[in-house]
């Protein structure tokens, strides 16, 4: 076999590994999803939370040493 003919296989064999790892990968995610049901309101809640969070935060410690 010639170095075109390997270099087609080597590309072959490497989108076959790449597909069959995003698989695994998008059955594990799935797994995982059905695994830890989520609260639509708790997620929401967290992310408008979080941020407001930290600003009290970081005022609060300016504050204690301004």
């Amino acid at each position: 076999m010639n170095d075109l003919g390997m270099n087609a296989l080597y590309l072959e064999t490497r989108a076959a590994d790449l597909d069959r790892l995003a698989e695994q990968r998008r059955e594990r995610l799935e797994a995982l999803r059905e695994a830890r049901p989520t609260d639509r309101r708790a997620t929401w809640r967290a992310w408008v939370t979080h941020p407001l969070r930290a600003v009290r935060r970081s005022v609060a410690i300016r504050r204690a040493y301004a």
